[in-house]
Parts: structure tokens; C-alpha cells; sequence
């Protein structure tokens, strides 16, 4: 698939469901099935695209009140722990 409204509706369509529910894994599957990728290529391809996505995250969610800083420490302290 070469068809640029293709991944542009992927990209939106992953993009919205991450941040809803995280649930872009399946959309971004197909998406990376039908571009036909190497094995390697597969998996690194989707571990950036998560990344990326998950970074841009952050100031919504911080927006949204679900990172705050009570939450940074929990999250410290169950770092510490593991």
C-alpha cells in the first residue's frame, strides 16, 4: 500500500484510540501488515511509532490531571521497588 490517505487515516485512526484507550496495537498491525514489512523492520517501526505516540501523550495527560505530581511519586516509588 502506497496511498498516502491510507496512512493518514491510519495515523489518525491509531493516534485517536491510543489516547482514548490504548488500543492503537491492532490498527497499527494491520497498518504495518499491509505496508508488507520485514520482520525487524515490523517490530521497530511499531516500538518508535509507540514511543513518539506515548510522548505526545504526556501533556494531554498531564492537561487532563491523570500525571500530577502525587502520581510522579508513586510512580518513583514503585521504581525504586522493582
Amino acid at each position: 500500500m502506497e496511498s498516502s490517505w491510507f496512512a493518514a487515516m491510519i495515523g489518525m485512526t491509531a493516534g485517536v484510540t491510543t489516547m482514548l484507550a490504548n488500543a492503537a496495537g491492532p490498527v497499527m498491525t494491520a497498518y504495518l501488515l499491509a505496508m508488507r514489512l520485514p520482520k525487524h523492520e515490523f517490530i521497530g517501526t511499531g516500538a518508535w511509532y509507540f514511543l513518539m505516540i506515548n510522548c505526545l501523550k504526556v501533556p494531554f495527560s498531564m492537561n487532563l490531571g491523570f500525571i500530577n505530581p502525587m502520581s510522579l511519586k508513586i510512580n518513583l516509588a514503585m521504581l525504586r521497588q522493582s
